[in-house]
């Protein structure tokens, strides 16, 4: 009997090659390395066993074939890997799926009549997040940037690692941790049900009006018109509303088809509180537009305006951005950060900074120029120290500038320029509270002395 090996192909078919992905991440979850093997090789092939001319060729199923260095793997390790291989398997929710789950979408449009709900599932920068081993555990994605011809998400380490806890580049990550999936269908629901009762009474005022039109009133008559034209607009968007709701159960239900990427680096919590994530494309390029912050609909547009620059007296140097979308360019030098120029509505040097998070949304705050000295106390009765960009409430009735939930957001300036990652608050009351960040400028220094190629513009064939 004659056998023969090929390798598996990406359709599962004998004769094709591993992507790289599928390698790394069989050797990321069933944690080759976390079983202290010391390998050398993993493939993913096919036995083709051939008993004689006259008899069919028998194809085994897909093989894990693990080459371990010699003499390095006694008999009783291998068998435990194996079976760590097996219970793998068996849970097809811990396999990253490179083709489950739907597309991100553009960023929302004012004219989109579903443009409300799709705004967390969009590739503007914001996006909610967590990590598939802490799913209830959850945070924003910060920024993007491109390396080679990969595309990489940065976040705060904390959103998906806890404080204390040994890096691990084989994190998956997920859009959206449990509550904010659940809360996010709860709120398309909420919304077919508003929606359905002004519907209604949209409905009861057209039979009441069917009486008077049918005297010929013209008052009547155009009242019923533009009343049947709401009403049709309204039962048209319910139906958009439900699509949506099926669609996005069907196709990002399970937390396997919500994957978006996986950490391949994350330094050491000494120099910083940041990740990086690689992004799988193939949910992200068809409607990517770069580091776009999305200013939402929490503020209406002229309100942005006269936030962002208070002075009566003095001509705003900021522009509403065209659709919402304010496209980060630049990063904040430090000497800028240190001594802003803006003035407050009391004349005081301020900056005022812009972000959009899980938690909040869009919120503007006011940096005053000030690096603040912060000490975290670890899980494993060590700490950090670290210098970090305080940001103040814009007042002291516009609420918290950040939440629980906010880490990871990118803070940026009205004028495009990334300021810095949002790492934390504190403060006992929401008009007290202090918003922390990882200035830009040092961050994307330690970035780039990684990743060699690193640019903050990812543009993509």
């Amino acid at each position: 009997m004659g056998v023969e090996c090929s390798s598996v192909g990406i359709s599962g078919q004998a004769g094709g090659q591993c992507d790289r992905d599928d390698i790394e991440d069989a050797n990321g979850d069933f944690s080759v390395t976390h079983q202290q093997v010391h390998f050398s090789t993993i493939d993913l092939v096919h036995f083709r066993m051939v008993p004689d001319q006259q008899t069919p060729a028998i194809i085994s199923p897909v093989v894990i074939w693990v080459g371990a260095l010699p003499d390095s793997l006694t008999g009783e390790d291998a068998f435990d890997l194996a079976n760590a291989i097996l219970v793998l398997l068996e849970d097809e929710d811990s396999l990253f799926r490179h083709s489950a789950g739907a597309e991100l979408y553009q960023p929302a449009s004012d004219l989109d009549v579903i443009g409300h709900v799709i705004d967390p599932l969009t590739t503007a920068l914001g996006l909610p997040i967590a990590s598939a081993k802490m799913p209830h555990f959850q945070g924003t994605m910060g920024f993007y940037f491109k390396s080679g011809d990969d595309l990489c998400g940065v976040t705060a380490r904390r959103v998906l690692f806890p404080a204390g806890e040994v890096n691990s580049d084989y994190t998956y990550v997920l859009l959206m941790g449990t509550k904010a999936w659940d809360d996010y269908l709860k709120s398309i629901q909420i919304r077919i049900g508003n929606l359905g009762t002004a519907a209604e009474i949209h409905r009861e005022l057209i039979r009441r009006l069917e009486g008077r039109a049918a005297g010929d009133i013209p008052v009547a008559k155009q009242a019923k018109k533009e009343l049947t034209e709401t009403r049709e607009l309204l039962e048209e968007t319910i139906n958009e509303h439900q699509e949506l709701y099926e669609w996005t159960k069907k196709e990002s239900g399970k937390q396997s088809q919500r994957v978006i990427g996986r950490v391949v680096w994350s330094p050491a919590i000494t120099l910083g509180d940041a990740c990086v994530v690689k992004i799988y494309k193939p949910k992200f390029l068809s409607n990517f537009r770069g580091n776009v912050i999305d200013s939402g609909t929490e503020i209406e547009g002229a309100k942005f305006v006269n936030k962002m620059y208070p002075r009566t007296h003095a001509q705003s140097g900021f522009k509403y951005p065209a659709e919402r979308l304010l496209v980060l360019t630049d990063i904040l030098a430090e000497d800028c950060m240190r001594h802003p120029e803006t003035k407050d509505h009391d004349g005081e040097n301020c900056l005022y900074v812009i972000k959009r998070g899980l938690t909040t949304l869009t919120t503007i705050g006011r940096a005053t120029g000030r690096l603040s000295y912060v000490r975290e106390y670890l899980s494993n009765q060590t700490h950090r120290d670290s210098i970090e960009w305080a940001i103040l409430p814009y007042d002291s009735e516009s609420g918290a500038f950040s939440k629980s939930g906010d880490s990871g957001s990118m803070i940026a300036c009205g004028s495009g320029e990334f300021g810095g990652l949002l790492t934390g608050e504190f403060g006992k009351t929401e008009s007290s509270d202090v918003t922390y960040a990882m200035p830009m400028f040092w961050l994307w220094l330690i970035i780039k002395a990684k990743f060699l190629n690193a640019n903050l513009y990812p543009v993509f064939n």
